[in-house]
C-alpha cells in the first residue's frame, strides 16, 4: 500500500462528552500513537498512558480511532501524534523470495518516521540559513536577567548579554533606601515613625488615617468638629459604651457618663434618676442602668419624675446581670413629657412572633360539660400548651396578656345546643375584642330547615391591639338544647387526652 497522508498530528477540543476521536493518518503499531491532554488556558501538557487512559483501534497501515477512558473537558484539548519506532525488525534473506508487501510496509514506516522528524524540526530553534556553523552545538552562557543572541563567530553558540548597564546612577534617597535593614528604619526614613502600622489608608494633614482602632496616649486636639458614631474608648477614668460623642472644634475629649450605677438613697426603696437629668445628658443620649451591688436593689419608677418604661410598670433591678437602656428624648406627640424612655432590657428578648397557646381538655372519655344557655358565659380553659410571650398567663379561665398587637385563632366544640357563638372579651375594660362565626347545631324540638348537624366547632380569628396589660375571657353563648354533659364536646374515647377548645395568640408587635 501507499502512505496517503503527510500530517502526523491531530488536535481536538474537548466538550466533556465525546470520548472517541478519529486518527486520520496511517499508523502501524498501537504504540506508534502518542496521546496528550493540554490545558487550554495555561498550555500545561499531560502525557496519557495506553490502556489506563485510552485505547486504540485500527492501524496496521490504516487509519483508526482513539477512545479516551474519561472525556476531555471543555477546558482541555486532545493532541494525537504519530511517533513511529526507529527499529528495523525485517530480515531479508539472500536469494530468497522478495515479497512486495513487507518491503512496501518498511518503506511506509521509514517515510512516516521522516514526516514525524520533519514536524519536530519545524518546531525547533534554528540559526539563519546563511550561517557557516558546522557541528552545531547550542549552549546557554550567562544567567539571570540576560538576553539570548547568536554569537558573531557563527559557530551557533548562544550567548547571554546583560540588559542593565554595569553602572547605574541613583539618588541619595535611593542609596539610603536600598540599605535599610528593617521596617522601622523605613518608617523613620519617610518621617512616619510608628504611626504607620498598615499598608492601607489615606494620609491626613500630619499622620495617615488608620483603618482600625486608634490608641491615644495623651490629649488630642482637633481643628474641626470630630464625631464618633460607634463605641469609643478613652483612657481612664472614662469608658464610653453607648453614646454618639461629639467634640467641639478645638476642644479636648470630655466624655459624659454612659454606664450609670444606681445606689438607693440612704436605703430608700426607689430612685427615679432625677440626678442624671438633661443637665448631664443631651437629647439623644443613651445610658445603661444597673444595680451597683447585690445589697442595694433599686426600683426604676415609671413616670416617677422623668422615666417612662415599657408596659407602664416599674422595673426592679434585683440582679447584677440585669440592665436597662434609656434614651433621652424631648416631648413628642402621643408620648410623655421630656425625659428618659426605655429602649431595651437585657433580660427580655421577644421572639419575632411570640406564641401563647391555651386549651380546654379532659381525660379520655370525659365529656366537655354542660353549657349555660341564653347568656354569654366564660368558657373553661385549663391547659397552657406553649407560652413564649413574656407576661402572658392563664389562671381560673382568665387570660392575662401584656400590651402589644396579637393575631388570634380559636375554636370551641358544641353538641346539640341549637345556635352557638364564641367571642374574646376584655374583662378589664368590659369590652368585646373579637366575635367568632355564627353556627348552629341540632337541638331538642323542631329543627330548622336543613339543620341536621349534631356537633360543630365554632371558629374565631382576627387581630387586635392592647395598649396595656389586660385580662381576657374566652366566652361562649348557646341557644339551648339537649346536649347534656356533651353540650361542650363529645369525647372521642380513644385513650388520648380530649381537646374541646383551643385559642392561640401570636404576639406580632
Amino acid at each position: 500500500m501507499t502512505l496517503g497522508t503527510t500530517h502526523t498530528s491531530l488536535r481536538y477540543d474537548g466538550d466533556g462528552v465525546a470520548r472517541d476521536f478519529a486518527v486520520t493518518f496511517e499508523f502501524h503499531d498501537l504504540n506508534d500513537l502518542e496521546v496528550i491532554v493540554v490545558t487550554r488556558e495555561t498550555g500545561a501538557e499531560k502525557l496519557k498512558s495506553l490502556g489506563a487512559d485510552y485505547s486504540v483501534a485500527g492501524g496496521n497501515g490504516a487509519t483508526g480511532t482513539v477512545t479516551m477512558t474519561v472525556a476531555p473537558t471543555a477546558a482541555e484539548r486532545l493532541v494525537v501524534r504519530r511517533v513511529s519506532s526507529d527499529q528495523q525488525p525485517d530480515d531479508l534473506v539472500d536469494g530468497g523470495v522478495l515479497a512486495a508487501e513487507p518491503l512496501e510496509r518498511r518503506l511506509d514506516i521509514i517515510t512516516a518516521r521522516l514526516q514525524e522528524l520533519e514536524a519536530d524540526i519545524a518546531r525547533s530553534l534554528k540559526v539563519a540559513k546563511g550561517s557557516q556553523a558546522t557541528g552545531l552545538n547550542l549552549n546557554l552562557v550567562g544567567g539571570k536577567n540576560r538576553q539570548l543572541t547568536v554569537a558573531s563567530d557563527e559557530q551557533g553558540v548562544i550567548l547571554a548579554t546583560g540588559t542593565v548597564p554595569d553602572t547605574v546612577q541613583t539618588s541619595q534617597f535611593g542609596e539610603e533606601w536600598v540599605n535599610l535593614n528593617s521596617e522601622l528604619e523605613a518608617r523613620n526614613l519617610l518621617m512616619l515613625g510608628s504611626a504607620v502600622v498598615e499598608n492601607i489608608g489615606t494620609s491626613g494633614a500630619t499622620i495617615p488615617l488608620l483603618n482600625g482602632a486608634n490608641t491615644h496616649s495623651g490629649a488630642n486636639t482637633f481643628s474641626a468638629d470630630a464625631t464618633f458614631n460607634s463605641d469609643f474608648i478613652v483612657g481612664a477614668p472614662f469608658v464610653l459604651q453607648s453614646e454618639v460623642l461629639t467634640i467641639d472644634a478645638g476642644g479636648q475629649i470630655a466624655p459624659t457618663k454612659s454606664s450609670i450605677f444606681i445606689n438607693n438613697r440612704g436605703g430608700a426603696s426607689a430612685d427615679n434618676l432625677d440626678t442624671i437629668a438633661v443637665t448631664n445628658h443631651s437629647v439623644g443620649s443613651v445610658i445603661k442602668v444597673k444595680a451597683k451591688t447585690s445589697g442595694q436593689v433599686p426600683t426604676l419608677q415609671h413616670a416617677g419624675g422623668n422615666i417612662y418604661l415599657d408596659e407602664n410598670k416599674d422595673v426592679v433591678l434585683d440582679d447584677l446581670d440585669k440592665s436597662i437602656w434609656l434614651e433621652r428624648r424631648e416631648a413628642a406627640d402621643g408620648e410623655h413629657d421630656a425625659g428618659w424612655y426605655e429602649i431595651g432590657r437585657s433580660w427580655r428578648v421577644f421572639p419575632a412572633a411570640a406564641l401563647f397557646h391555651v386549651r380546654h381538655t379532659a381525660p379520655s372519655g370525659t365529656p366537655g360539660g354542660v353549657p349555660t344557655t341564653g347568656i354569654w358565659t366564660t368558657g373553661p380553659l385549663d391547659d397552657v400548651l406553649l407560652n413564649e410571650a413574656q407576661g402572658a398567663a392563664l389562671a381560673s379561665n382568665a387570660i392575662t396578656l401584656p400590651a402589644g398587637t396579637y393575631d388570634v385563632e380559636a375554636y370551641r366544640q358544641f353538641y346539640r345546643m341549637g345556635r352557638v357563638r364564641i367571642r374574646l372579651f376584655n374583662t378589664t375594660d368590659a369590652a368585646t375584642v373579637l366575635v367568632g362565626s355564627s353556627s348552629t347545631t341540632r337541638s331538642a324540638g323542631s329543627a330548622l330547615p336543613g339543620e341536621v348537624i349534631d356537633g360543630v366547632p365554632t371558629l374565631l380569628r382576627g387581630r387586635f391591639t392592647l395598649d396595656a396589660e389586660k385580662s381576657l375571657e374566652f366566652q361562649y353563648r348557646v341557644q339551648g338544647g339537649n346536649g347534656g354533659t356533651w353540650g361542650l364536646g363529645v369525647p372521642a374515647n380513644f385513650g388520648d387526652l380530649e381537646v374541646y377548645a383551643e385559642i392561640v395568640f401570636r404576639k406580632v408587635a
